[in-house]
């Protein structure tokens, strides 16, 4: 004799006196989709090198699915929308940066991007990406109770601080794209979780600024009051070849360029520095700058961040770091679309000087009124 019932989404059957546990199909493939995620996530982080001169977007795909060792596959359907084709030529090289990199940076000068679908790495727009977002689970227990000052992991009742977390995320990370503003992503609080709904791209920004969140508490949890200060931040996009490229922005470069194209600037310090510069020629396009646009700019015993700066300056343009990579950018796209996001633990600070600057909102006011105000 048997019969059987369903508990949540899970079909159980007791036959014989055995009870038997199944899965609905939605479950099935959800659980298909996230062990698909977690390869494609582990594959998009090895190191490449790629050099497309001339290549046609659907060659491009299968130059990544190649490296990656997974199915790429175009959502023409929606690439005919935006009207790119298939053999939209693609002229881009890049080196020593993960395939999740090299894909977002050669995807951007189509304004495209990817998402991972019935076991494919899928290549398409922004607006087709928002209509399949993920929903993904974070533990912020530690956060929330650090934010409310009383961490302590053997008291229970406690009070926590959800809401300092969610406005920390979403006003940094893809303001736009939540749903208080009109976007299709939603988080909210579910015990002690966070719940996320957004695309792998803005998951992947989450899971840097919450690693990034609690190694800055645990390094202000060690803060010894009286001692000197500490100047220290950690970048939610933190990686070896990102702190390589912000430590050679300090260091001592020699520039001396005449007529020569942007391009071959970007080659040059690309092979010279050993990490990838790359030019981001939609936003350069958009303010009539091509790939072609000659320079002449000389100096030494310049810093090769404030030589980018003047050099650059010259164009009414400047740079940032993103992607494992150096990017060269107009002021607009970097103001609106690309804010770094650094972590300052500054607990010694105030410890330090706390009979004249009381309270961190004290400090955050100090700093937004005398560093770039009206940023």
């Amino acid at each position: 004799m048997s019969c059987g019932s369903l508990i949540r989404g899970a079909v159980y059957a007791v036959f014989a006196g055995t009870l038997v546990f199944g899965s609905s199909i939605q479950q099935l493939q959800a659980d298909g989709a996230d062990a698909f995620a977690a390869r494609a996530e582990a594959a998009l982080a090895k190191k490449s090198h790629f050099s497309f001169q001339e290549t046609a977007l659907s060659d491009v795909g299968e130059a990544f699915a190649a490296q990656l060792g997974l199915p790429v596959i175009l959502d023409n359907v929606a690439l005919d929308d935006v009207g790119i084709s298939t053999d939209t030529p693609i002229n881009k090289t890049m080196t020593s940066v993960s395939l999740r990199s090299a894909l977002r940076l050669t995807l951007k000068d189509l304004q495209l991007t990817y998402v991972f679908r019935d076991g494919a790495v899928v290549i398409t727009t922004p607006e087709e990406a928002e209509t399949r977002l993920v929903t993904k689970f974070y533990e912020v227990d530690k956060l929330a109770r650090m934010r409310a000052g009383t961490y302590d992991p053997l008291v229970v009742q406690v009070p926590y601080d959800f809401d300092s977390i969610i406005d920390i995320i979403t006003s940094s990370i893809a303001p736009d794209s939540w749903d208080d503003v009109g976007g299709p992503g939603s988080i909210d609080i579910l015990g002690t979780k966070m719940v996320v709904s957004q695309s792998n791209e803005v998951h992947q920004q989450i899971g840097g600024m919450l690693k990034s969140l609690n190694t800055a508490f645990d390094a202000s949890a060690k803060v010894v009051p009286g001692k000197p200060p500490r100047v220290v931040s950690y970048s939610t996009e933190d990686s070896a070849t990102t702190r390589k490229i912000e430590s050679s922005l300090d260091s001592i470069f020699s520039f001396n360029f005449e007529n020569a194209m942007l391009i071959d600037i970007a080659e040059l310090l690309q092979d010279r520095l050993s990490f990838n510069v790359d030019l981001d020629r939609r936003s350069l396009e958009d303010i009539g700058i091509d790939e072609e646009t000659e320079v002449d700019f000389k100096a030494d015993g310049m810093t090769l961040g404030n030589g980018l700066r003047h050099f650059l300056g010259q164009m009414e343009l400047s740079f940032y770091v993103s992607d494992e990579s150096l990017i060269i950018s107009t002021h607009e796209e970097i103001e609106y679309s690309n804010r770094s996001v650094r972590i300052y633990p500054v607990g010694d600070l105030v410890f330090t000087v706390e009979k004249s600057l009381p309270g961190y909102d004290s400090m955050m006011s100090v700093i937004t009124y005398s560093i770039a105000p009206q940023s």
